[in-house]
């Protein structure tokens, strides 16, 4: 892996690398990337006596690093942090994408006059750092918003807006021309990555899955309030609020507590019905819909035991990008997850991959959807070692006279494909025909394709046929 390092007016300065022959070799290289916008780079550089004032000059706070990563992505990310050790050898580099623009930026308490969609508040917020917007897959979608505290840096700020709109999720990617970074992008998805196909299992891809239950926050009842409107002097909560919650579970009273009906036939203070354990919970938010919304999704999330697994991933797990949905399978203690990859670490330096896992989905019926695999990946493992044969049926073998018995000028060549003694023709997506001279070179100016051809006969040449077939 290389990386060009170029100064803030885009001049080369040199080339890291974890294998090239530099003056600058790079023992260790992470680059993390996780659901947050910004990804981080470490850069672990060794040098020498007499190359020690050189990597400190070409690799000073601010400068840029270039590199392709192993999606064959440009990436561009700011050196902010550097540490020089003459007695190790090592000089330490430590890079952000955000980088200055983004990072060093702190934003005022900001209050919308009316709704707007999400690509307005990040112009808004994102003003002359030279990142514009690039895929966005909720551009209709509208939001009245408001921070009250200051403080909160462009970065920080960006993505409580992408919280607030459903929890989308945010990217950067970069357009370079040659060496000099000509475009930045911040992409909006609804959610990041696609629910693969991929399995991992333990004793092959995991060395185990641990499994923790605890009861700490248990709840079934919350007593809520909000933030104080403006030319008010109490904050909002949800007394006397109108709500009938339409599957029944939930049950809001006139004194503004919501009770989970459902939760407490299993969980109460007293094993009965009726004594909930009852939570004080406070939000900054001025609007009742907003809060009562919150509380439900929060009863919902806390109205079982809280299960948290840990698992220990082999490296090197590859084809994976940030919020992939992945599936783990544990057969001897009969667990099947469903998980999303919250981060992923490649050391450059080691050509390994490591993950971070969360959102834990438990799968009912594992072991028969696993069997169904298993059965489908052997089965398409048979298949596939079965031979197929490839045969041409020629509809007459001898010429007289320029003409066959049954007095036709051409003979037909039919390519038959044949496994297992099984007719697969309805399988072939195409056929390609070629034909070869009597010196066994390839006669190039014949091509055609098909089932089946038509061949007339030459007198002066002999012509071998062969016929390719993709599945």
């Amino acid at each position: 892996m290389d990386f060009y390092i170029v100064d803030r007016v885009w001049k080369l300065q040199t080339i890291l690398s974890t294998t090239g022959d530099v003056t600058h070799k790079v023992i260790n290289a992470l680059d993390v990337i996780n659901l947050k916008p910004s990804r981080r780079l470490s850069l672990d550089v060794s040098f020498t006596q007499e190359t020690s004032n050189d990597i400190k000059e070409f690799t000073k706070v601010g400068n840029y690093v270039l590199y392709l990563d192993i999606d064959g992505e440009y990436r561009w990310q700011t050196i902010l942090k550097t540490s020089h050790n003459p007695l190790t050898g090592i000089r330490q580099l430590e890079c952000e994408d955000a980088g200055l623009d983004l990072l060093n930026e702190t934003l005022k308490p900001y209050k919308a006059d009316k709704a707007y969609n999400i690509a307005h508040y990040i112009n808004k917020f994102t003003f002359d750092s030279g990142f514009k917007i690039g895929i966005n897959e909720i551009p209709k979608l509208t939001r009245k918003l408001e921070w009250e505290s200051d403080g909160m840096t462009t970065t920080e700020r960006i993505d409580s807006v992408a919280t607030q709109f459903d929890n989308a999720e945010l990217s950067f990617s970069f357009e370079f021309d040659g060496n000099k970074l000509v475009q930045r992008y911040i992409n909006i998805w609804k959610k990041r990555g696609s629910d693969t196909n991929k399995i991992l299992y333990v004793n092959k891809d995991i060395h185990s899955i641990n499994v923790e239950e605890n009861i700490y926050d248990l709840v079934n009842a919350i007593s809520a309030t909000g933030g104080t409107p403006e030319n008010k002097n109490e904050p909002i909560n949800l007394k006397n609020y109108k709500w009938t919650d339409q599957t029944g579970r939930f049950l809001l009273k006139t004194d503004g507590l919501v009770y989970d009906t459902e939760n407490i036939k299993h969980w109460s203070r007293d094993n009965t019905s009726n004594h909930y354990f009852v939570r004080v919970m406070q939000y900054e938010t001025t609007n009742q819909k907003v809060l009562l919304d919150t509380v439900i999704r929060y009863l919902k999330q806390y109205s079982t035991p809280a299960t948290t697994y840990t698992v220990d991933v082999v490296n090197n797990i590859t084809g994976l990008k940030v919020g992939d949905y992945i599936k783990l399978v544990d057969d001897n203690e009969e667990l099947y997850l469903k998980s999303r990859i919250q981060e992923l670490t490649y050391d450059y330096s080691n050509d390994d991959v490591s993950l971070v896992l969360a959102d834990f989905t438990k799968l009912e019926n594992g072991m028969s959807d696993k069997l169904k695999e298993l059965a489908l990946e052997l089965g398409n493992k048979l298949e596939s070692n079965v031979p197929i044969d490839v045969e041409i049926i020629y509809s007459n073998p001898l010429f007289l006279n320029n003409k066959t018995a049954d007095n036709k000028t051409f003979i037909t060549l039919d390519c038959i494909v044949v496994r297992n003694n099984v007719n697969i023709n309805n399988q072939v997506i195409s056929y390609t025909w070629s034909r070869f001279l009597p010196d066994g070179n390839k006669d190039v100016s014949f091509s055609k394709n098909g089932k089946s051809i038509d061949i007339e006969p030459d007198s002066q040449k002999y012509y071998t046929y062969k016929v390719e077939v993709e599945l």
